[in-house]
């Protein structure tokens, strides 16, 4: 089944071995919260105290770290500093927060704009090393990096290791909340937040890997970026290459390599994906790989070099 990102949540069972390497995941999950909307969302998935904490504006302290990110809407958020004193800021839709384990903290979206939110909650000693070490600081726990679909492509690979659970999956997670870590601080030494243009593209990339299985409706993304037709489609195709339809094609081809290696049936990537119909899927695929679904996937579950990468190199220029 697809994950639903506009309420997904799942809490993880911690193993000795998890614990042993000194990192482990306790949740994560998203969700999209309307404008006028209660936060928490009803019925919340959140556990009675955290939830309440929330709702009554008397915020909570975590026995966890969470890496959270916002990127839509606006809001604000509350924590107390190592004084003692309540430090209040704004959450514009391209800020990252680290929540710490033992600070009390409160946050919530703005009715007028809700906010869609994605967070992922760790602990051990590894995230406890890099707090001592300042790598992590609490005193400064916002981070307005901007809109970056890479981050969302994180969140959303946990997301699937979670349900898939392979083998040592709190392993495979934890690498990528490392990750995560470094590509905020990256970016949070790299000026922040994009203004114009770039984040118009920006906020486009996001926007299509949050409807990647639905079908792109120009009107709302246009209306989303605040931008009209004309120069957003040239201003994105200068960004990427692209324009913005064929940059919606390629993530989808991309996304329909991995569900083929999951050995999701192609009339159902199809109907997934929003194609028209499974032929047409398997004939644009064709052109955009240079084989069918179903050779692609022979290929690349055969084959040490996965096709996948092939497919990467190509592009899809030549998308109608």
């Amino acid at each position: 089944m697809p994950i639903d990102l506009t309420q997904f949540r799942k809490y993880l069972p911690i193993s000795n071995a998890a614990r042993e390497w000194g990192f482990w995941c306790t949740d994560a999950g998203a969700t999209v919260v309307n404008p006028g909307d209660p936060y928490p969302r009803k019925p919340s998935t959140h556990p009675d105290t955290f939830a309440k904490g929330i709702a009554n504006g008397l915020g909570r302290i975590l026995p966890e770290y969470q890496l959270i990110y916002i990127t839509k809407g606006k809001g604000h958020f509350q924590w107390l500093t190592e004084e003692g004193d309540v430090s209040e800021a704004t959450v514009e839709a391209g800020t990252a927060i680290i929540l710490f384990p033992g600070i009390w903290h409160s946050y919530a979206p703005d009715k007028s704009t809700g906010w869609n939110e994605y967070w992922v909650g760790f602990r051990g000693e590894i995230p406890e090393n890099l707090q001592k070490k300042m790598m992590v600081d609490s005193e400064k726990p916002l981070s307005p990096i901007g809109l970056h679909e890479d981050l969302i492509a994180d969140y959303k690979e946990i997301f699937k290791v979670i349900e898939d659970e392979p083998p040592a999956f709190q392993m495979i997670i934890c690498g990528i909340i490392l990750k995560m870590l470094g590509r905020v601080t990256s970016l949070n030494q790299g000026g922040g937040m994009a203004h114009g243009t770039e984040r118009a593209v920006r906020m486009a990339k996001i926007y299509f890997e949050e409807h990647l299985e639905g079908e792109l409706i120009m009107e709302d993304l246009l209306d989303y970026v605040g931008m009209s037709y004309s120069p957003f489609q040239r201003n994105f195709k200068e960004y990427t290459g692209l324009s913005p339809y064929q940059y919606f094609l390629q993530l989808k081809i991309h996304e329909a390599c991995h569900l083929l290696l999951d050995h999701v049936p192609v009339k159902d990537i199809a109907y997934r994906l929003s194609f028209e119909n499974p032929y047409y899927f398997s004939r644009l695929f064709k052109k955009k790989t240079g084989l069918s679904p179903t050779q692609w996937q022979r290929g690349a579950l055969l084959s040490e070099e996965k096709p996948i990468a092939n497919y990467e190199n190509k592009g899809v220029e030549n998308v109608n």
